[in-house]
């Protein structure tokens, strides 16, 4: 029994290990822009998008998630130190 709950365990740690959340959205494609995009153009991109799913201005439904989701997305590309690591990624 201990040997089945051992295997079981490390079982679940490669699933959990092998899909982090990083790889499940692509940033450069919720923003709407190039892999080779400047910083200009990711800014340029955020503020369009973020003004367009705003839950203030948008109140259909998914917006507020949609717009999390924008945010998400900006900070990885455009935080130099933050996004470094996951940017690679997805180039």
């Amino acid at each position: 029994m201990c040997m089945r709950f051992i295997v079981f365990c490390i079982i679940i740690l490669w699933v959990i290990l092998s899909t982090p959340e990083a790889k499940t959205i692509d940033p450069y494609k919720v923003l709407g822009i190039e892999k080779n995009a400047s910083q200009w153009e990711i800014q340029k991109a955020f503020h369009k998008l973020s003004l367009q799913y705003h839950f203030d201005k948008n109140k259909n439904k998914g917006a507020q998630e949609k717009f999390a989701e924008i945010n998400n997305a900006y900070e990885i590309l455009y935080d130099e130190e933050k996004g470094k690591k996951l940017r690679s990624i997805w180039r």
